[in-house]
């Protein structure tokens, strides 16, 4: 990884969009999808500040720009009872029949075309697993994290440890169910956190 790549990674903040007071920087966003864009720009504050959804951007210190921003909100994964995922999901005690389990939403995840095919798609994950697993993790039950992957961005979420939700992937298909058990977030931080201590 080159100088600046590390010295971004050392100067990002991690920030909620309430506390987030420079408007400009948020127009000035742009990851190259019109309606993530217009998300970010103009409904994300309100989905926030309502609770619809909780909103955190990284911002590049050192290049006084916002990397990327993700989006959760609550939800719940619905599986056929048929489905190999979910045969092999351990289910509670009492709870060996349900379909419906309790799971975030990753409504939005984006990074600036300036960062884009850099490696900074899986550093802004790393910071979301982390959140999910040291914060949120804490204070709420969840099983999984689904995402709805748009057709191209299907192999980074492979890369980072979603699934399918149905079946294989269809490349007729514009969006793409995915989820990663909570387990598996846990695993992925452990991983992540170990090489990156090797590479010092």
């Amino acid at each position: 990884m080159n100088k600046q790549f590390n010295t971004i990674i050392d100067n990002l903040e991690v920030i909620n969009i309430r506390s987030f007071v420079d408007v400009q920087k948020c127009d000035d966003f742009d990851c190259g999808i019109g309606f993530i864009n217009n998300f970010f720009q103009k409904e994300a504050y309100e989905s926030d500040l309502k609770n619809f959804a909780r909103t955190t951007l990284l911002f590049d210190g050192y290049n006084k720009r916002i990397l990327g921003f993700y989006t959760l909100t609550a939800s719940v994964v619905s599986f056929h009872e048929n489905y190999d995922g979910y045969r092999k999901f351990e289910k509670p005690s009492g709870h060996e029949t349900v379909t419906e389990i309790p799971a975030l939403d990753l409504s939005f995840f984006a990074v600036d075309k300036y960062y884009q095919e850099q490696g900074f798609g899986r550093v802004m994950m790393e910071y979301l697993y982390k959140q999910l697993v040291f914060e949120v993790g804490l204070y709420l039950g969840f099983a999984f994290l689904l995402v709805e992957s748009l057709n191209h961005c299907t192999e980074f979420y492979e890369k980072v440890g979603f699934m399918h939700l149905i079946g294989e992937p269809n490349c007729y298909l514009e969006k793409h169910k995915m989820v990663i058990a909570f387990p598996n977030i846990v695993d992925y931080v452990i991983e992540s956190t170990r090489k990156r201590i090797e590479s010092k």
